[in-house]
């Protein structure tokens, strides 16, 4: 199909904006009145989602002010060119030619990419009819050492149409609530946008809502909240219709998250729902925490105020020792082998996985997360399912755990009336270790890697309390599931090697995972049996009592909890490179398999040798079974079908920095 066609017919893609300015949170101000009692209606859901799908892989998101939402417009961004082409030395543009004969009016948008990391993006540019035929001179800015860029061009058709809902019969008390805002393309004049929103009733049509954005607004980079009372309309059936304008190329404006809230009739009141707050410390080792043993002090506020509180798992495991693909498992219930999402340089999760967050925002949660960036990035699929989704590209330092807490705190307190799920994701402990002065000292720890390391846990530990104090004035503990865990582990010389990503051994997969929930999860409780990261959505689900999740290769572990036992299950890690590795629990052993050397395998009895020091061996047809087993699970959902997989996506030029401080880039 030409790109033309194409172009005036693509309907409902996705497009994730690349974050461009400083990082700006502007919560809306405290929404009060009963919202855990309310039920919601979330528009997006009627237009981009089958009835009964919690799959949130269609709703479009954009950027503003480094805060992702999903919004209404529908904003078609189709490739029209690709290519990679030499460099010209010493040349400042690049002569392309895009075939857009009979081209309607279009927004051009070019990246340039090298070594799969995007190196700059250039102004849209606005392309008419009459210019169809003309190529374009793209202007090359100095690349040091390459010699050839993958050149890319998509169109965007100027403007959407206006968005007109189905017939909608309003309940009382009703009323819309939405956010509206402006996303400006990196380098492109800024332009006034206009929003007006009416409801269509029968033979009459009331504006509800009539504002303008001015290119110059000084709160321009930033979400505008807003509600509308719907009262006027209190059993009627009407039709809400979105529209927008704006003159030129340079800027989009956008409708976010349009959510009809209503209460719920007295005989369908339902309990109020649990909040669900979930904190992954990157890279932090299970043995470095009191509460796991470690004899220096790094975690007083862990060990008393989470651990003490809670339950414990003393053998919990990643599925994959490295950020992306950790927590991907953890959010989808799904290993690696199924849903492929290993690095941030990949395609992003295939549309029939679904994450934690998309079951709780079709449970009526409002959700939002609160990451660091580089690994989690929203364009892999992590922001399926968020109302609200942060990610900070401050490069100053890698980790900003203050930072972090403190958009979370004030996200909570913006919607501590609602039923929430908050996630927050900090690379604090993370390499390269830099403690604030004193901390080292204030554990006795030595100066070097290892005590540095240590530090930052304390350092984390100490914002952490601060932050839970915060929370308790916001939320009676009773009503918050907490869970605490990490993605991986950190390597300081055990079987030579160091950081993490390299090995599928323990000090990398093992790591901490407490639950704490009082009135739900016992306090206090320490759990011996081995679990998996892949066994967490299952398990929440199960706890916040919720129907359980599909596809899923995880398994609830809520009986535990209460005390009552389960069957042996055999968790898997990996595939690294051509490793796998398998926790067979029936068996108490542990065996890391390369299959791309003859099923070269390491075999240990981890109940006696945590540190894997010593390999036990292991009869060949075990190992076979084990790779035969482990293809049988890899198979759980069917082969994405041909063509539909999404294409990957080059590294965001914002995240390039950073990826460099984390040590992952030269």
């Amino acid at each position: 199909m030409p790109p033309l066609v194409r172009c005036r017919r693509v309907l409902r893609w996705t497009v994730v904006f690349a974050v461009g300015a400083a990082i700006a949170c502007r919560e809306a101000p405290p929404r009060r009145g009963g919202g855990r009692t309310l039920q919601r209606r979330h528009l997006l859901a009627e237009r981009y989602q089958a009835p009964g799908d919690p799959s949130a892989a269609r709703v479009p998101t954009a950027t503003v002010g480094g805060v992702i939402r999903p919004v209404l417009d529908d904003i078609a961004s189709i490739p029209l060119f690709e290519k990679v082409l030499p460099l010209p030395g010493g040349a400042d543009s690049l002569h392309i030619d895009v075939p857009l004969a009979h081209a309607p009016p279009l927004c051009l948008s070019f990246s340039v990419t090298a070594a799969g990391v995007l190196q700059y993006e250039l102004p849209p540019r606005l392309v008419a009819p009459s210019d169809a035929d003309e190529p374009f001179d793209l202007p090359i800015a100095p690349l040091g050492s390459y010699r050839s860029a993958t050149i890319a061009v998509h169109g965007r058709a100027l403007r959407e149409q206006p968005y007109v809902t189905p017939a909608i019969t309003i309940p009382r008390g009703a009323r819309l609530r939405f956010d509206v805002g402006v996303f400006d393309f990196v380098g492109a004049s800024p332009e006034t946008a206009k929003f007006t929103l009416t409801a269509i009733a029968e033979e009459s049509q009331t504006v509800l809502l009539s504002e303008q954005i001015d290119a110059q607004a000084p709160d321009r980079a930033a979400w505008r909240a807003r509600e509308v009372d719907l009262g006027a309309f209190a059993e009627r059936t009407i039709r809400l219709r979105f529209e927008s304008a704006l003159a030129g190329c340079g800027s989009v404006p956008l409708w976010a998250d349009p959510t009809i809230l209503a209460p719920r009739p007295a005989t369908a009141a339902s309990a109020r729902k649990r909040n669900l707050l979930l904190i992954s410390i990157d890279t932090l080792r299970p043995d470095r925490l009191g509460c796991y043993g470690y004899q220096l002090p790094t975690s007083p506020v862990i060990d008393r105020t989470i651990a003490a509180g809670g339950t414990l798992f003393e053998h919990a495991y990643a599925s994959y020792p490295s950020t992306t693909a950790s927590h991907m498992t953890l959010f989808t219930s799904l290993d690696p082998c199924v849903h492929h999402v290993v690095q941030p340089s990949m395609a992003p999760l295939r549309a029939d996985a679904h994450l934690l967050a998309e079951y709780l925002r079709a449970a009526e949660y409002e959700t939002a997360a609160f990451t660091e960036d580089t690994y989690l990035l929203a364009q892999n699929g992590f922001v399926r399912g968020f109302g609200t989704y942060m990610e900070s590209t401050d490069t100053r330092t890698v980790g900003v755990v203050e930072e972090t807490l403190d958009h979370a705190r004030r996200w909570i307190e913006a919607h501590r009336d609602d039923p929430w799920f908050v996630f927050v994701h900090t690379y604090q402990v993370h390499a390269p270790y830099t403690p604030p002065p004193g901390y080292r000292a204030r554990i006795g720890a030595p100066d070097d890697a290892s005590g540095n390391y240590d530090a930052e846990i304390r350092y984390t530990d100490t914002v952490l309390g601060g932050f839970l104090d915060a929370l308790d004035t916001l939320e009676p503990r009773e009503d918050v599931l907490l869970v605490f865990l990490s993605d991986h582990g950190e390597q300081f010389g055990e079987h030579g090697l160091t950081e993490h990503g390299n090995s599928l051994y323990d000090v990398l997969l093992h790591v901490p995972l407490i639950l704490r929930a009082p009135g739900l999860v016992p306090a206090g409780q320490r759990i011996a049996a081995s679990v998996g990261l892949v066994d967490l959505v299952p398990t929440l689900l199960d706890l916040l009592e919720l129907p359980p999740p599909s596809p899923a290769q995880g398994r609830s572990v809520a009986p535990l909890i209460r005390g009552e036992p389960m069957p042996p299950a055999t968790l898997y890690a990996g595939p690294l490179r051509s490793q796998v590795a398998a926790r067979v629990e029936a068996s108490h052993s542990k065996w890391i398999i390369d299959r791309a050397s003859g099923g070269r395998t390491e075999t240990y009895a981890p109940d006696a040798d945590p540190g894997e020091a010593v390999d036990v061996g292991g009869p060949t047809e075990v190992r076979d079974q084990i790779i035969a087993d482990y293809g049988r699970h890899c198979a759980a959902l069917p082969p994405v079908p041909p063509g539909s997989a999404e294409r990957p996506s080059a590294i965001p030029s914002g995240v390039r920095e950073k990826l460099r401080a984390l040590g992952y880039l030269p």
